[in-house]
C-alpha cells in the first residue's frame, strides 16, 4: 500500500496476493466483480503482460493489451482488444455497446 499512499492514490477496492491466487489465476478479477456485482463477461481487464490476460481470460473477462511492454507482440493472441494508449478503452466500450444492442 505504500505506493497508494505515497501517491495520494484512492481506489474503491484492492486486491493484492495476500487475498488469494495470485496471475495469471482469475481470483482477483472475480473478487472485485463479486464485490461491485458485475458480470465477468462484462468487465474489461487491461494489462500489459500475458499474466494480466491469462488472468482476465481465466475469470471469464475481456482481456484488452495495452502495448507498453517491449514483448507485447509475443502476447497479443491472448487479448480480445489491443491498444497504444488508456483513453481506447472507450472505443472498445462503444463497439461492445454496438455488439450487445445488434443481439439484443
Amino acid at each position: 500500500m505504500l505506493v497508494v499512499e505515497l501517491h495520494g492514490l484512492h481506489f474503491d477496492a484492492i486486491v493484492d496476493r495476500m487475498d488469494g491466487p495470485v496471475k495469471p489465476d482469475g481470483f482477483g478479477v472475480r473478487h472485485l466483480c463479486e464485490r461491485f456485482g458485475v458480470s465477468p463477461a462484462k468487465t474489461l481487464v487491461v494489462g500489459d503482460f500475458k499474466h494480466d490476460l491469462e488472468c482476465a481470460k481465466n475469470a471469464g473477462a475481456i482481456a484488452v493489451l495495452i502495448r507498453t511492454h517491449h514483448e507485447a507482440d509475443q502476447f497479443a493472441s491472448l487479448a480480445d482488444f489491443t491498444i497504444d494508449r488508456l483513453d481506447e478503452i472507450l472505443t472498445i466500450i462503444d463497439t461492445i455497446e454496438n455488439q450487445t444492442r445488434m443481439t439484443e
